[in-house]
């Protein structure tokens, strides 16, 4: 009796709060007459704290009569889902044990795999032909909330012993559907497997998740097994009853301090440098890199059309020229990365695949690596190791960003809004320079216009290359950091670039402008022999890509005419091949350098700046200017071993506003410099040599 006292006061005050203290759409909601109705335990906890209490700890005994109890207005049975904090009840598929078992859990990951719906019955309908009668039975199993015992399957029969005839059409019956949920990818431990739980869906849950969902699923964690004869069961087999499921969405908040830092990094000339420090060089790729982890604009069109906003990148190059480390960085830098290998992966294995369940022998939906990797980055090192068949699979998650399945039964779409970073080698195993880019490649063209940046990666010999390369690695082992203050810290440097990623800057009409006269020059050059990819419209859209992804770095609103021209000038040093080595050195004179095709390219974006119209001609005083602010650089920053060129050039014109330099005749001037062996010139990059 005092038992039952106690549940008495407990559906009390649990029906109080919900009718009278809870807010007024929970109320409009209960009073339409929905099926289940969410409480929030934070509210439920500030009105009784005892009643979260016993929730948490004993949901199986009060659960089934609170939702027995309580009823809506037609007298259909009222369902309960619940959410908030859960505290030490909030668990993870690895971190929950047997402590947990009868207990009310949150747990958080990843759906890997979601089974077909299937009815389940409730009650049967029987007629019993020589009585003229009909009779019903109740069923009931372990994956139901209720404080009755679970019933037989034995088919019911007549006072004779003969079968009854089932009236399938009268009887009653409730969806029902399993998925399993993984630990999200970026929370498991390096070198173990991700471990995942089964957890079970009824009802109006039923299609509440695919693959590829981050979820948080609230349930009672519950163990059960088939009984073996007489022998009691050793092991048992466990699932979460869920009751409700919310999907997560990520969202950044900064403090005012916080976002003052993150400006003072975007207006920084050396933000770049951060990207992959371990690396030398590569200044061109480690700025595409940051641009592909922030990407561009998702734009849904009226229509229900999208266009994709993240950018794809492949890199192919010698053996050593770190395409692989620069694939590690990224997927230990960004907080959403799979990373997968052209030989070991399948094209199932890369979008989805339909398996059957050994335990139900029911068909369920797996999700591969690109539907796992929704909203984040994959890796795909070796990618010319691929077979042509797993290729093809995906082409429609690199532009379409959808996975389609129809087999087997089933026909769903899933979501694979994923970048795309992938390395490969050149198919005689180094560039060989006797043949074009493309029969350097040999990749299908349908793949690599999907790609928005192909960077070609040399292993050049070079004395002074060498040496460079040399010492940085050698201060690498002997861990001594001598561009510390050249390098922001990775901590303040994820933070920009997640900051810098929730932005959605719009698009100027100068912006447009700018790349609709670029893409119209380009096109006319679609007979180059030097094209590493063909210019198709795909191209139009990607340089918008990257001039919004340029403006996000600067942690801008608006995509400005200097964004567009910033990626057209990257654009033309992407698509016509000339050597990225990992140090460039220009020993080269005036002469040669206006033949050269980084010049011809460089044609296009002068024609979009009103204000440089004119060549670069020093004059004797002008390059003794220059060369006086260069030395004197140098003597201030002599622990540098580098000067960035547009930082210089920043600088001086602060400091300076009467004589301004500008960053042509700097270049000029490095150029000159580079010939006479007192510098070299690489990337933007001044590098001195004593």
């Amino acid at each position: 009796m005092e038992v039952d006292k106690d549940f008495s006061s407990l559906k009390q005050q649990f029906e109080q709060f919900v009718i009278k203290k809870a807010s007024e759409e929970e109320k409009k909601d209960y009073l339409k007459n929905k099926t289940r109705t969410i409480i929030n335990l934070n509210e439920l906890r500030q009105f009784d704290r005892n009643l979260v209490d016993e929730i948490m700890e004993m949901p199986l005994n009060i659960m089934p009569l609170l939702q027995n109890e309580m009823t809506s207005v037609d007298g259909t049975k009222k369902r309960f889902g619940f959410e908030g904090a859960f505290g030490k009840n909030f668990v993870t598929p690895r971190t929950i044990n047997s402590s947990y078992i009868g207990k009310m859990v949150c747990c958080q990951g990843i759906v890997t795999s979601v089974s077909l719906i299937r009815p389940k019955i409730s009650k049967s309908i029987h007629f019993d032909e020589t009585k003229k009668q009909f009779f019903e039975k109740e069923y009931r199993d372990r994956t139901m909330l209720t404080l009755n015992m679970p019933t037989t399957t034995k088919y019911p029969l007549n006072h004779e012993g003969n079968f009854l005839r089932s009236e399938y059409g009268l009887s009653e019956y409730f969806d029902f559907q399993t998925f399993i949920l993984q630990e999200m990818p970026e929370n498991a431990p390096a070198g173990q497997l991700p471990r995942s739980i089964e957890c079970i869906l009824s009802e109006d849950l039923v299609d509440k998740v695919k693959p590829g969902d981050r979820v948080d699923v609230f349930g009672i964690y519950k163990s059960f097994t088939k009984s073996t004869g007489s022998e009691f069961p050793s092991q048992f087999k466990t699932l979460i009853l869920t009751n409700n499921v919310k999907h997560k969405k990520t969202a950044v908040f900064l403090q005012k301090n916080s976002l003052e830092r993150l400006q003072m990094v975007a207006e920084s000339s050396i933000k770049f440098n951060s990207v992959a420090p371990t690396i030398f060089g590569h200044d061109v790729i480690k700025k595409a890199l940051a641009m592909q982890m922030v990407g561009g604009n998702e734009i849904l069109l009226e229509n229900g059309a999208k266009i994709r906003g993240d950018i794809n990148i492949l890199l192919i190059g010698d053996p050593s020229t770190a395409k692989s480390q620069m694939l590690r960085y990224v997927l230990n830098f960004m907080p959403l990365t799979i990373a997968t290998t052209g030989k070991g992966s399948t094209g199932v294995g890369l979008t989805a695949a339909v398996v059957f369940d050994p335990d139900t022998n029911d068909k369920r939906l797996e999700a591969g690596a690109m539907v796992l990797g929704d909203r984040g980055v994959v890796c795909i090192d070796e990618f010319d190791k691929m077979n042509d068949d797993d290729r093809v699979a995906i082409h429609e998650v690199m532009e379409q960003q959808t996975v389609t399945i129809a087999k087997s039964g089933i026909h769903t779409t899933l979501n694979a809004r994923c970048s795309v970073l992938a390395a490969a080698n050149p198919c005689y195993g180094h560039y060989n320079d006797k043949f074009s880019p493309q029969d350097n490649v040999r990749l299908p063209e349908s793949i690599m216009t999907r790609f928005d940046m192909v960077f070609i990666t040399l292993d050049n010999k070079g004395m002074e290359s060498d040496g460079l390369i040399s010492t940085h690695v050698l201060n690498t082992h002997r861990q001594i950091n001598t561009e510390s203050e050249n390098v922001i810290s990775q901590e303040l440097f994820r933070d920009y670039i997640l900051y810098a990623k929730s932005l959605r800057p719009k698009l100027s009409r100068e912006a447009g402008a700018a790349i609709s006269s670029a893409y119209s020059e380009l096109r006319g050059r679609k007979n180059d022999k030097n094209l590493i990819i063909n210019i198709t419209p795909r191209l139009l859209e990607t340089m918008i890509r990257m001039a919004t992804a340029n403006a996000k770095l600067r942690l801008s609103e608006v995509v400005s005419e200097e964004d567009a021209i910033d990626a057209i000038k990257m654009v033309n040093d992407n698509i016509f091949y000339r050597k990225a080595t990992i140090v460039k050195q220009s020993k080269v004179n005036k002469e040669s350098v206006k033949n050269t095709d980084e010049n011809i390219n460089s044609n296009i974006i002068v024609k979009t700046r009103k204000e440089k119209d004119k060549n670069v001609d020093l004059s004797e005083e002008r390059r003794e200017m220059l060369v006086d602010i260069l030395w004197e650089w140098r003597e201030k920053n002599m622990e540098s071993e580098f000067c960035d060129i547009l930082s210089l050039v920043r600088e001086t014109n602060k400091e300076n506003k009467e004589k301004k330099v500008t960053e042509e005749e700097m270049e000029q001037l490095a150029l000159e410099l580079s010939s006479q062996d007192i510098v070299l010139y690489a990337d933007g990059k001044i590098y001195f040599l004593d």
